[in-house]
């Protein structure tokens, strides 16, 4: 169970679209519905968020870019920047927590409804570290030693030589961070 929530306001004090942060009773309340919402991602971390309209037919690329522009500022203020996909939805960088927080709370967006959601690879990124030791793992285990670092996943590197696979010392490392970091500490 998640903690509930307190009555919402009147209805005629809000703007249409617009969810006001006082909307949850505690910190927590609203940790337990953006979780649900985005399947516990750390929005501490994620800088692109996808707008799109939750029914079919409908378009945020169609809107003046002076209405999405008004309503993302009634949102979350001003947004690092704002793009419009071909899909018919909004790709929006945000600088702060707080800003994606209020971006999974919106519901409509200039009378459209609409749901957000964490941009697919643009809030991850790779790099490749080479380590005979750690090649020599197994990758679940690998990760599970470098989640405090931003790990999400490894891929050792394997390559194939007059018909025989073998591993190399070269390791994909994804993060869950836009950048990765310049040192992880893997050990000794």
């Amino acid at each position: 169970g998640y903690p509930k929530l307190p009555k919402k306001r009147n209805d005629e004090d809000r703007s249409p679209g617009i969810v006001p942060d006082d909307i949850f009773a505690t910190e927590v309340a609203s940790e337990a519905i953006i979780n649900d919402v985005v399947g516990f991602v750390d929005l501490s971390t994620t800088k692109f968020i996808v707008i799109e309209p939750s029914e079919a037919g409908s378009s945020l690329s169609k809107l003046s870019p002076f209405v999405i522009e008004r309503v993302l500022k009634g949102c979350i203020g001003t947004a690092k920047s704002v793009q419009k996909l071909r899909s018919g939805s909004l790709l929006v960088e945000v600088e702060r927590e707080q800003q994606a927080r209020n971006l999974f709370k919106l519901k409509t967006f200039h009378d459209i409804p609409v749901k957000s959601s964490v941009h697919r690879s643009l809030n991850t990124s790779k790099g490749v570290i080479r380590s005979y030791d750690l090649a020599q793992m197994d990758t679940d285990e690998l990760v599970s030693e470098l989640k405090m670092q931003g790990v999400t996943a490894a891929k050792i590197i394997s390559q194939t030589r007059n018909g025989v696979k073998r591993q190399t010392n070269t390791i994909i490392l994804t993060f869950s961070t836009c950048t990765p970091p310049s040192i992880i500490v893997a050990g000794h």
